[in-house]
Order: structure tokens, then sequence, then C-alpha cells
């Protein structure tokens, strides 16, 4: 047994069986992607119904308190899902343990959210009801909805990933696909509440998923809070805080300085198509979950000099990355002018520069994850994410007032892509596990690249020709990259299908 950051270091166990494990990490990938691929596909498709009844001024405002929301969600979260994930392998080997860590760190991620929520949102309410053009109601109803969000999904949802608990996971995201739709339909089409409605159907909808998460994740009965383990817990994780929240002025914050630069109206395009290209986000963060376990792993194995398993989790999350962000970039820009209104067509422009930038976080979390899931470290990875976030907000300040939203696209791409350079540094200039195939890398970096250029010149201009387009293109990209992971296969660097 040793000790790192605090937390207990089991041995690793005997028997390596890298490549079941890894089958069972893609399986879990497969399994994340596709219930972020449901929630997002249904608001895809339900974007024309939202679209219609909320103008681009309403999602404009949407947008920004959606940035809030995520705001304050990870100030709410404390940096702890990393430490979850983390310490569920660590304490292996002490059932007991583990139980009574995830018991006290669960009560607080209850308690703690939904008591500042609380607080601070009566408090808005009260004396900044109207400001920035957001009803005081609204800003009370966002942080509710984000401390519900908090305490329904940073710890349950980090379980049982780590657990690969697929049956639990996928109950819990077809909760919240279903709960959310349903409300928001009801709100904001059936009931036409606007603004207020979507973010009473979100406060709704977080609620019953808090109910399902403790069923899901059920804590003891009785029991406190063991304030030793949390503390250990904090220590971990707070200096990851700024870390996040520069993340999340890297993702979000855009939206409320360009508030102040263009008008409502683009500002609802900007959104929209933030939201779209949201959906790589989200998958690229559905497989680092998937793989995660292998990480976890990597950080209780001391000196055994097989990598093998790491190696090849690597290679296949780069891949896996490369061909969703130009899938994406192809496919997203004709869908969107063909399934909204005309007014929300600028957005077409936007979202391959967004898609961009979401497939270079997809290669960040490569590294982050060396460095902190496996290797343990937390402190000062926050540099490389704040300076990564001033750089985006500086960019947008200098260029979106003369170029306007596009400005914008371009300077968040410019931000994922020094985030992704800068956290390499950090992240390889202390002991770090990760190694890379470099030749499979360049190889399949090189395909999804010329991929998408030669559908950008090659293309119609109409959107069914767009999107004809799109898909062949996509189709030749898929099929190359089989054929290259297959020959890559025959030096160790791939997993077996």
């Amino acid at each position: 047994m040793t000790e790192t950051e605090g937390t207990t270091v089991s041995a690793p166990p005997s028997g390596s069986g890298s490549t079941r494990r890894l089958g069972r990490s893609l399986v879990s990938a497969s399994a994340y992607s596709f219930g972020f691929m449901v929630q997002r596909g249904i608001a895809f498709l339900l974007l024309p119904v939202y679209t219609s009844v909320l103008n681009p001024a309403q999602y404009g405002e949407i947008g920004l308190l959606l940035a809030l929301y995520s705001a304050v969600s990870v100030v709410m979260a404390l940096g702890l899902d990393t430490h979850i994930t983390r310490s569920y392998f660590q304490l292996e080997a002490d059932p007991e343990t583990r139980q009574s860590y995830i018991d006290s760190v669960w009560r607080v991620l209850v308690g703690f959210p939904i008591a500042l929520a609380m607080l601070v949102g009566t408090l808005a309410w009260v004396l900044f009801d109207g400001a920035g053009g957001a009803a005081g109601r609204d800003v009370l109803l966002t942080l509710v909805a984000a401390a519900l969000s908090v305490s329904a999904g940073t710890l349950p949802l980090a379980v049982l990933r780590a657990r690969q608990d697929l049956k639990g996971y996928l109950w819990m995201t077809g909760v919240s696909a279903i709960g959310t739709t349903t409300f928001l339909l009801l709100a904001v089409v059936v009931w036409r509440g606007g603004v207020t409605g979507w973010m009473l159907a979100t406060v709704v909808s977080n609620a019953l998923l808090l109910v399902v998460a403790m069923v899901a994740v059920p804590w003891r009965r009785g029991g406190g809070i063991r304030w030793d383990l949390v503390k250990a817990a904090l220590a971990f994780s707070l200096p990851l805080l700024p870390h996040f929240l520069s993340h999340w002025a890297l993702q979000l914050a855009d939206r409320g300085l360009l508030a102040t630069i263009v008008s409502r109206d683009e500002l609802g395009v900007y959104t929209l198509a933030g939201n779209v290209a949201g959906l790589v986000m989200m998958l690229v963060m559905a497989i680092n979950q998937g793989f995660l376990p292998a990480y976890g792993r990597a950080g209780t194995v001391v000196d055994t000099g097989d990598d093998s398993e790491l190696r090849r989790t690597v290679m296949l999350q780069i891949t896996l990355v490369a061909v969703i962000t130009a899938v994406a970039a192809m496919l997203a820009p004709p869908a969107i002018l063909l399934i909204t209104p005309t007014a929300y067509h600028g957005a077409a422009a936007l979202i391959p520069w967004m898609v961009i930038g979401y497939g270079f976080l997809g290669l960040y979390f490569i590294p982050m994850n060396g460095a902190t899931v496996a290797a343990g470290r937390s402190r000062f990875a926050w540099i490389a994410t704040a300076v990564s976030a001033v750089t985006n907000l500086v960019l947008i300040s200098v260029f979106a007032p003369r170029h306007g939203i596009e400005a914008a696209a371009v300077a968040a791409a410019a931000g994922y892509l020094i985030l992704l350079l800068l956290m390499a540094l950090w992240a390889h200039s202390a002991p770090n596990p990760v190694r890379y195939e470099w030749a499979g890398i360049r190889s399949v970096l090189l395909l999804a690249a010329t991929s998408w250029l030669l559908n950008l010149f090659t293309k119609p201009s109409g959107s069914l020709g767009g999107l004809a387009s799109g898909l062949l293109w996509s189709l030749i990209l898929i099929t190359v990259t089989l054929l290259v992971a297959r020959r890559f296969h025959k030096g160790g660097a791939w997993p077996r299908a």
C-alpha cells in the first residue's frame, strides 16, 4: 500500500486481462455515447419546434441563463468528479471505507448545492430582478436547476461509470432525456412559457433525475458524514475548481461577452450553433468517460512495465474523437439549413469552427486523465485552462466588433487548441503513464482533416447536396480509418474489435 495525495493506493490486480477490460471500456464508451446521442438527438430533432415558438432574442436569453447554469454547477460540484472516479479505484481494497466515502460525499453534494442555490437565488431575485434582461425568477430557477443537476449527477454518474454499470447509467440517461423533453414541450410549446417555462421545465426534470439517482446508487440509511474523507476529497478537488471554472469560461463565457457586442438576434444564432456543436462535446466526453477506468487502473499499477492497455486506449480514443469531429463538421451545417427557419441559418457557418474546437477538447482529455486520474496530480492544471479562456475572450473582444459572431466561433476553436497544447505540456512535465503511438495518430488526424477539406471544396451549394456530400465523405473516412486501424493493429497499437 502507498499514499498519493492523501488517498490509499492498492496493489495491482493479478493477471492483465487488458484486452477484455479494453473491450468493456469500448462498450461503456458506446453506451455513454448512445445515451448522450439520445438526449442531444431528441433536442436536435425538436429544434424546428423550439425555434418556431422562440425568437432568436429569446433563444439568446436562454443561452445566457444556461451559461449561468453551467458556471454555478461547476462551483457547486466543488471539483469532486475527478476525485470520486479516482477514489473508487484507489479504495477498492477497502469496501467499507469506499462506501463511507460515497455516502459522505453524496450527502455533501445534495445538501450544499441546494442550500446555496436557494440562498443566492432568493437574494438575486430580491436585489437584481430584471438586471441584464433576465427576470429574477428566471435566475432563481436557473440556480435551483443547477443545484439539482449537481446533486443528481455528480456522484451517482461517476460511480456508475467507475462500476461500468451500463444498465444504471442508461436508466438515468433515459429518464433525463424523456423527462427533459416532455417538460420542455409542455412548458415551452404547449404552455408557451418562453424563457421562464424553459427553466421551470429544467428544474422539474432535474428533480425527477435526483429521485432516480437515489434509487440507482443508494446511500446507507442512518449513516453520517465522515468529515475526514470529505476533507481529503476537497484537498484534492478544490485546486481543480479554477481549472473547471476556466473550462466554463472557455465554453460559455463568450455568450456573456457577445451580449455586449452583437445584437440579441445574433446572440441567439450563436447560441443555436453552440448547442448543435455541443453534440460533439457531449460525445467526446462520453467516450472519455467510457475509457476512464483504464486511466484509473493505470493509477493503481506501480512499475509493472505493462502499459499495453493504456496505449491502446489512447490510440482508440484519439481515433474516435478525430472521426466524430470530421463527420460532425461535414454533416451539421447542411442539416441546420434544412431544419431551422431562415433567421437561424447563419449558424451553419459557425458550427464547423465550434466542432473543431470540441475535437481539440476531446484530445485534451487524454493527457489530463493521465495527470489527474492516473498520476493523482491536481495542482496548477488551472493555469493552462485559464490562459486558454483568457485568450478566447481577448480574441472575441478584438475581432468580434468588426467581424461578428463568426470571429467568436473561430476564437473558440483557437482557445481549445491552446488548451490542448498547454495541458499536454503541463501533464507531461511530471510522471504520467500516457504514451502515444505517433505513426497511427498522424495517419488518423491526416485522414480526418483531408476528408473535411475535400468535402468543403467539392460539396454542392444546396443544403440537400451538401448533406449528400457530407454523408459520402463521412462514409469514405470511416472505411479508410478502419483499414488503417487494421494495419496498425498488427503492430499492437490497436485493440481487437
